[in-house]
């Protein structure tokens, strides 16, 4: 069977498919998916994902049946080889679906933790299968405290940091933190896994501060940095950023650019107000990444023009020359309804902070959360963030605080003392009688009272 499959790779495209849903088919029989080992298994995935064709079926009985394996057979049936190829196969197969990925992380989980694997697979991994593992489990979005920090605390082990790529430590750490800031995961992270995490971020800054990166390794570190506060070792963000705009500007694309200018606004929250370099080095690069991004907004998604406006916004750089082509794109593409609520807010909050003059936009960007599909989508924060933005701009219209307002009151329970805070403020700015139980949660909130009316 998994000799047919790899002629069928061979063959390509050419190859009829009716044939595949022939193999499919008799995969599917008991008989032939319990002859499967585990390197077929991998063999199979591994055609599937060449060809870019697959049945979800299959796919799912074929993670069953790894599991089963690393149920009755223990680890001693797989290498790290192995394990990478089956996981990063099923993980471009999948597209990140966590339904299909289940039983393979499961196998993996039960592989990697257990007593017998951790002295022979894990001990195995160099950088790269193990920034590979991270990855796989980034892009099923699927979490375990306990992989991580096994597979975490090997990568930081000499015999594999001394010899680790700098794309291996990029991999790594942006698999790492992606995981790491799920919205269902935050609280998740223990002790011992926040402390192997700290550990990774200096060691693996080591590799990044002593060997050359290309562009994609660059923006994705500067990213991972900023996403998840790492601001103890601002030298390693200024040399990326720097390395950056000298060696990769040219010839990154515009998410790449968007990323890393996104990083540089976020870090900037971050800066020691007792720093002796005033103006950090990054504010240079993020200039010349916005430079460089100004002049390509047709090429930019509706995510990386609402994120570049927001970071230009965070970092006071408010020139006439980068800004208004990023909004003239904004005004054109606001037509076609392809920004999200997140995206729509985002951009609401940036204008407000350049006191952008168009009044009569913002406010219709604004309106734009309240019609069709995207209004089911905007949470609190949304809500609260547009109304502050739209009082700070002093933009009158009580219908549209009004409708801000209920959409924040039906998620007041989730919405962070800050954000209500922020409505408040919004109110009072513009004169406005707030609702109650919006006073009585911040109250609750900040000071502890609780109101019972």
């Amino acid at each position: 069977m998994t000799f047919i499959f790899s002629c069928c790779t061979v063959l390509g495209h050419d190859c009829d498919l009716a044939l595949f849903d022939v193999l499919n088919q008799r995969l599917l029989e008991y008989s032939v998916l319990q002859s499967c080992t585990v390197q077929s298994i991998a063999r199979i995935l591994n055609c599937f994902s060449r060809l870019r064709f697959y049945d979800e079926t299959v796919l799912v009985a074929l993670g069953k049946r790894l599991l089963d394996i690393v149920q009755s057979n223990g680890p001693t049936k797989i290498n790290e080889k192995t394990l990478v190829l089956i996981l990063s196969s099923m993980v471009r197969l999948s597209r990140g679906s966590s339904c299909l990925g289940e039983p393979y992380f499961e196998a993996t989980r039960l592989l990697l933790t257990s007593e017998v694997s951790t002295s022979s697979v894990v001990s195995s991994c160099d950088d790269y299968n193990l920034s590979m593992i991270a990855w796989c489990f980034a892009k099923g979005r699927y979490f375990d405290g306990d992989v991580l920090y096994i597979i975490s605390k090997r990568m930081v082990e000499y015999d594999v940091i001394s010899r680790c790529s700098p794309a291996s430590a990029s991999r790594m750490l942006k698999s790492i933190v992606s995981l790491c800031s799920l919205p269902e995961e935050k609280d998740s992270l223990n002790t011992f896994l926040k402390e192997t995490i700290q550990v990774l971020y200096e060691r693996l800054g080591d590799v990044l501060l002593t060997k050359d990166l290309n562009g994609i390794d660059e923006s994705s570190v500067m990213w991972a940095m900023a996403k998840s506060t790492y601001a103890l070792d601002m030298g390693v963000f200024d040399h990326l950023s720097e390395s950056f705009t000298k060696s990769n500007l040219s010839k990154a694309t515009t998410k790449q650019l968007a990323q890393a200018l996104w990083a540089c606004g976020k870090m900037f929250a971050f800066e020691d107000p007792l720093r002796t370099n005033h103006h950090p080095p990054y504010m240079n690069a993020a200039l010349e990444i916005a430079s460089n991004l100004s002049m390509r907004p047709d090429e930019m998604s509706p995510k990386d023009i609402a994120q570049s406006l927001w970071s230009l916004a965070r970092l006071k750089l408010y020139a006439p020359a980068i800004v208004e082509p990023l909004l003239l794109t904004v005004k054109r593409r606001h037509l076609y309804n392809e920004f999200t609520s997140q995206e729509i807010s985002n951009i609401v909050w940036a204008l407000s902070k350049m006191e952008e003059e168009d009044c009569e936009f913002v406010k219709l960007l604004a309106n734009t959360l309240l019609s069709g599909k995207i209004s089911s989508q905007v949470n609190a924060q949304e809500a609260a963030n547009t109304l502050y933005a739209l009082a700070k701009l002093r933009i009158e219209d009580e219908k549209l605080y009004l409708d801000l307002s209920d959409i924040l009151m039906k998620q007041v329970d989730s919405a962070t003392s800050q954000a209500i805070a922020n409505a408040l403020w919004a109110h009072e700015q513009m004169d406005l009688i707030p609702p109650q139980k919006l006073f009585n949660k911040w109250a609750e909130e900040r000071l502890g009272i609780e109101i019972g009316f």
